[in-house]
C-alpha cells in the first residue's frame, strides 16, 4: 500500500476541528441558556421539567366552522357572544413526522367542508391549538408568562425574530385566506420548526376572501390570548422583540416581588414600554436590547416612544422620566388615558376579551384596553423592560388618501367602535371582583353531612364551604346572608354597615343593643377555626344580636400583602347586601348614640328638607368623639361613654373630645364641631368637603361609589370613599343631635407603608380620569397636589 503523506489529513482534521468548536459552541449556549432558565423553573416547581415528548403522527385536533358574520345585537363584557351564527363540524389536521423529525402539516376537510368551500362567501373556522408547542404541560410552572400575539403567513419571518429573543411560551393566531397560505406556512414551518419549541399556533382560516382583505384583529386576538395555559400574558405586536432577558427577568420578579405578583392577582395590568427607530431605514441596525442602550440612543434622537395615534392628551401614559430613573421598586403606578394602546403584562384570569367585530389597524387593542378601565384595571408600569420594533413604522392611512372601498372599511370600524363604546359597561359602578356563593341557603352540602352531629345547620354548611373554597383556584369569596337578622326591613329604614374580624365580634354586640334597626356586618374569614369562633359568639349572644345579618369573607392568604386587614373589600361586601333604603358605614368599633336609630328614622320621615337633601346626594355627618384619656383594648363597655348630646356637653375636654382631632385634623376638623356643639343650628348645617375628611355618614344606598378595595392595613381606606363621594358630586351636612362614639383604646398613627402609596397614587389617578369625565378636574387637581 502506498504511504499517504501526513499532510494530507490536514484539511480534513481542519475541517473536523472546526465542526466539533461549531457544535461544542451551539451546544453549549443553547446549555447554558437552559440551564439559566431551568434555574427558574426548579425556584417554582422544586423538580426539573420532564424530557420533551414525541409528537404524536395521528394527533387530530377539532375545528370550529363559522357560518358568514352576523354581527350581534346582545353583546355583554362579562360573556362574549360570537359574533357569528356557529355550527359544528370537524376537519383534520394531522402531523405527519417525517424521518427528519419535520412536522408538516396537512388540512383535510370532511364533505361538509368541501361544500361549503365551494360557495362564493366567506367561510370562516377556527383551529384551537393546530401546532402545540413541544414543551410538555408538565413545565408549565406556577407564574409563567405567554407571549400572545396574530400574524398573517406573509409575517411568519417576523415570529422567527420573536421567538428568537423571547425564551417562553408563544401562542400566535395565524391568518389565512387560501390553500396558498396553506401550503405556504407548511413549507415554512417545516423549515424553522427547531424556532418554535415553545410556540402554540391556531389558525382562523377565512376562505374565499379578497387577497387584501383586513386582518380581523378582534377574533385573531381573542382566539391567541384565550387559549394559553399560563396564568400570564403579555400582548404584543408582531413586529416587535422583547429586551434582552426579558421572559428570565419577569420569572425571578413573578417569583420575588410579592407586591407586583399580588397586584396583578388583583387586576393591575402592568404596561411595558414599546420603542421604535426614528428615521426611516433605521431598521438595517442591530436593534438595542438593553435598557442603558435605548436611554443613549433617546438622547441622540435616534429612538422614540412606540406611537399611539388615537392618543388623547398631553399627559404621557407611561412618563418616560420615571422609566429611566434608577429607582427602587419593579414597578411604578400610572393613570388610564383615552386612545391608548400598550402593551402589558397581566393574569389571564378575568381580562376582558377583544370586541370581535374589529377589522384593520383600527380601535381593537384601543377598546380593549378602554373595557379594562371600565372593568376597574389599574395600571403601572414595568421598569427595565421593554419593547422594540424591528420592522419600519407603519403609519395609519389618511382618511383623504383612501380608495373608496377602503373608505367604507374604515366608516364600519367607526361605527363599530361607537357601538362598542354604548354597550362598554358604567366604569364606576363596575362590582367589584369577588367570586359570590349564591346557592348557600338552598344546597344540601351532602358530603359534609356526617360532621352535622356537633354543630348547627349554618355552621356545618359554613365549613363545608370553606373547605370547597380550599381547594379551589379563588383567592377570594364571598357569602351573603350566610345568617340573616330577624328585622323586617321597610320603606325608608337605615342599616348600620359594619365589618370586623372573627377577634372582635365582642364590639359587634355594643352596637346591637345601641341600634334598634337592621345591622349589615361582613366577617373575615382567613382559618377555619374563625367560622368556629364566630359561631360560638352567636350562639353566646345571639338574643343580643338577633337583628344583625352576617355575610362571611372568605380569603386565603397567597403572599406578604394578604397578611394584612382588607377593610375595603369587607366595606363594599357589608353595603353591597344590606337591603335598606339608606345607610350609615360605621366601624364596629363604634357605637352609635342612643335612640339615634328611631330619631333618625322620624327625621328622614317627617323633615322634608332632610329627605330631599338624602335623595340628591348629601352624605350627614355624624360627628365622632372618643375618650380624652388612655384605655385598655379589651375596655369596650358603654357604662363609661356618654351616649347622650347632654351627656357629651357635659363631659367634653375633661373625659371626651373630637375623634383624632389632635392626631390627624384632616380626618374629621371640617366637621365643624364648634358649630355642632354650640348647638344653635336647625337639625342640619352644611359643611364644605377638605381632602382627607373621612367621617362616618348617613347617606341614601343606591348610588354609593364602591370603596377602593385594594388599600389594606392602616391608612387612606376611608378617605379614599369620601373623596371618590365628592369628586362624584356628593355635598355634606351634619347631623345637629346625633354622634357616633369610638370605644376601646385609641389607635395609634402609623407610617404609611409603600404599598399603600402605591395604591393611594393608583387610585388618585381612577380619580383624575373619573372627574375629567365628570367635568369636576378642578376638584381633582387640587387632591393630586
Amino acid at each position: 500500500m502506498a504511504r499517504i503523506k501526513k499532510t494530507a489529513f490536514l484539511p480534513f482534521l481542519l475541517v473536523a476541528f472546526c465542526l466539533t468548536v461549531t457544535n461544542f459552541l451551539l451546544v453549549s449556549d443553547e446549555s447554558l441558556g437552559f440551564n439559566r432558565e431551568s434555574e427558574i423553573l426548579l425556584s417554582f416547581t422544586s423538580r426539573p421539567p420532564k424530557a420533551l415528548p414525541e409528537r404524536t403522527p395521528d394527533e387530530k385536533q377539532v375545528v370550529k366552522i363559522i357560518e358568514p358574520e352576523v354581527t350581534s345585537k346582545s353583546w355583554t363584557p362579562e360573556g362574549y357572544e360570537d359574533m357569528a351564527n356557529a355550527t359544528r363540524g370537524q376537519a383534520l389536521v394531522e402531523c405527519l413526522t417525517t424521518e427528519l423529525g419535520t412536522s408538516i402539516l396537512y388540512f383535510a376537510e370532511d364533505d361538509q367542508m368541501e361544500e361549503k368551500l365551494n360557495n362564493s362567501k366567506p367561510v370562516r373556522k377556527e383551529v384551537v391549538n393546530a401546532v402545540r408547542r413541544a414543551t410538555p404541560m408538565s413545565t408549565i410552572i406556577d407564574g409563567d408568562v405567554t407571549l400572545v400575539t396574530i400574524a398573517r403567513v406573509s409575517e411568519l419571518d417576523k415570529l422567527v425574530s420573536l421567538t428568537k429573543y423571547w425564551k417562553g411560551p408563544v401562542s400566535v393566531a395565524i391568518y389565512f385566506i387560501n390553500k396558498e397560505d396553506r401550503t405556504y406556512f407548511a413549507r415554512f414551518y417545516d423549515e424553522h420548526s427547531c424556532s418554535f419549541q415553545k410556540t402554540t399556533f391556531h389558525f382562523f382560516l377565512e376562505e374565499n376572501s379578497p387577497p387584501n382583505s383586513l386582518l380581523p384583529t378582534g377574533k385573531l386576538l381573542n382566539l391567541a390570548f384565550t387559549n394559553i395555559d399560563t396564568g400570564y400574558l403579555i400582548n404584543i405586536d408582531i413586529n416587535y422583540i422583547p429586551s434582552d432577558g426579558a421572559y428570565v427577568k419577569l420569572l425571578r420578579l413573578l417569583h420575588k416581588d410579592q407586591d407586583m405578583r399580588s397586584s396583578l392577582d388583583d387586576g393591575t395590568l402592568f404596561i411595558i414600554p414599546g420603542f421604535e427607530w426614528k428615521a426611516a431605514n433605521s431598521t438595517l441596525r442591530k436593534p438595542p436590547l438593553g435598557q442603558s442602550t435605548i436611554l443613549r440612543l433617546n438622547q441622540f434622537d435616534l429612538v422614540r416612544p412606540m406611537r399611539m395615534p388615537n392618543l388623547r392628551g398631553k399627559a404621557q401614559l407611561i412618563n418616560y422620566a420615571l422609566w429611566s430613573e434608577n429607582e427602587d421598586g419593579s414597578f411604578y403606578p400610572t393613570s388610564f388615558q383615552y386612545g391608548a394602546e400598550p402593551f402589558v403584562l397581566a393574569k389571564k384570569e378575568g381580562l376582558p376579551r377583544f370586541w370581535p367585530a374589529f377589522r384593520g389597524p383600527w380601535h381593537s387593542r384601543q377598546a380593549w384596553f378602554e373595557e379594562a378601565d371600565a372593568k376597574g384595571c389599574k395600571l403601572a408600569v414595568l421598569r427595565e423592560l421593554f419593547m422594540f420594533r424591528v420592522t419600519e413604522p407603519a403609519f395609519l392611512p389618511n382618511i383623504e388618501d383612501l380608495a373608496q372601498d377602503e373608505y367604507t372599511t374604515f366608516e364600519q370600524a367607526e361605527e363599530e367602535y361607537k357601538s362598542f363604546q354604548r354597550l362598554l359597561p358604567d366604569r364606576y359602578q363596575t362590582h367589584f371582583s369577588v367570586v359570590t356563593v349564591e346557592y348557600f341557603s338552598s344546597d344540601a352540602y351532602e358530603e359534609c353531612v356526617e360532621n352535622a352531629t356537633s354543630v348547627s345547620d349554618t355552621e356545618r354548611k359554613l365549613l363545608c364551604e370553606w373547605e370547597r373554597f380550599k381547594s379551589s383556584s379563588h383567592h377570594r369569596q364571598q357569602i351573603p346572608y350566610a345568617i340573616r337578622g330577624s328585622h323586617n326591613v321597610t320603606s325608608g329604614d337605615i342599616s348600620l354597615v359594619a365589618q370586623g374580624s372573627a377577634d372582635r365580634l365582642d364590639r359587634l354586640r355594643n352596637n346591637a343593643q345601641l341600634w334598634e334597626g337592621p345591622i349589615s356586618v361582613a366577617i373575615y374569614i382567613k382559618h377555619r377555626s374563625e367560622i368556629e369562633k364566630a359561631f360560638n359568639f352567636y350562639k353566646m349572644y345571639s338574643d343580643d344580636i338577633e337583628n344583625v345579618t352576617f355575610h362571611f369573607f372568605f380569603e386565603k392568604i397567597v403572599s406578604s400583602r394578604d397578611k394584612l386587614y382588607p377593610h375595603n373589600y369587607l366595606r363594599n361586601c357589608a353595603l353591597n347586601f344590606s337591603d335598606s333604603e339608606y345607610i350609615i358605614n360605621l366601624d364596629v368599633d363604634f357605637v352609635p348614640s342612643k335612640d339615634a336609630y328611631r330619631g333618625l328614622v322620624d327625621l328622614i320621615r317627617n323633615d322634608k328638607n332632610v329627605r330631599d337633601a338624602l335623595q340628591n346626594k348629601t352624605m350627614m355627618v355624624l360627628p365622632a368623639f372618643e375618650n380624652s384619656y388612655e384605655v385598655e383594648e379589651d375596655d369596650i363597655s358603654t357604662s363609661q361613654i356618654p351616649l347622650e348630646k347632654t351627656e357629651l356637653l357635659a363631659q367634653l375636654f375633661s373625659r371626651v373630645e373630637p375623634f383624632h382631632l389632635k392626631k390627624f385634623s384632616p380626618g374629621h376638623g371640617p366637621t365643624n364641631f364648634g358649630k355642632w356643639l354650640a348647638h344653635q343650628t336647625g337639625t342640619t348645617y352644611k359643611i364644605a368637603y377638605e381632602e382627607s375628611f373621612e367621617p362616618y355618614v348617613l347617606a341614601k344606598r343606591k348610588g354609593l361609589p364602591w370603596f377602593w378595595h385594594q388599600f389594606r392595613g392602616f391608612g387612606k381606606n376611608k378617605l379614599s370613599w369620601l373623596a371618590d363621594a365628592h369628586i362624584s358630586g356628593y355635598k355634606f351636612a351634619v347631623l345637629r343631635d346625633y354622634f357616633v362614639f369610638h370605644v376601646g383604646k385609641s389607635s395609634i398613627n402609623q407610617e404609611i407603608s409603600l404599598m399603600t402609596q402605591y395604591e393611594y397614587d393608583a387610585f388618585l389617578s381612577f380619580l383624575s380620569v373619573k372627574a375629567n369625565d365628570l367635568k369636576s378636574s378642578d376638584d381633582v387637581y387640587r387632591l393630586l397636589l
